[in-house]
């Protein structure tokens, strides 16, 4: 558990589940008649990706301004390349996630998420 912690804390999820997924999972089963499962798991999924790629994101190109301002940075302590390649990986499972949705329309709004 130690490795998925320390994971949880890079991604910031205690600070973005409370305001940005709960909500959401929320509205989602608020207009929902009934659930169904997989489309459920998708929303998930999709802001859990869109979230993570947000706070990894304001870390990596926040570094040089953290640092100047004495402030945290959670990507501080890693070295160059494994940042690049964790945001990478983020961007990647995003683009990934995108194709997944079922029509053109829902992987454009889903894309603009990340812009």
């Amino acid at each position: 558990m130690g490795k998925l912690n320390k994971f949880l804390k890079l991604i910031r999820l205690e600070q973005w589940w409370v305001y940005k997924i709960a909500p959401a999972v929320g509205l989602y089963l608020l207009f929902r008649q009934g659930i169904e499962w997989i489309p459920f798991a998708q929303v998930v999924a999709g802001i859990f990706l869109a979230a993570m790629y947000t706070s990894l994101s304001n870390d990596f190109f926040d570094l040089d301004s953290d640092a100047r301002a004495g402030k945290f940075n959670r990507l501080a302590s890693f070295r160059r390349w494994p940042r690049r390649m964790l945001l990478l990986a983020t961007v990647g499972m995003g683009a990934a996630f995108t194709l997944t949705l079922a029509t053109v329309e829902a992987q454009i709004l889903y894309a603009a998420l990340w812009l």
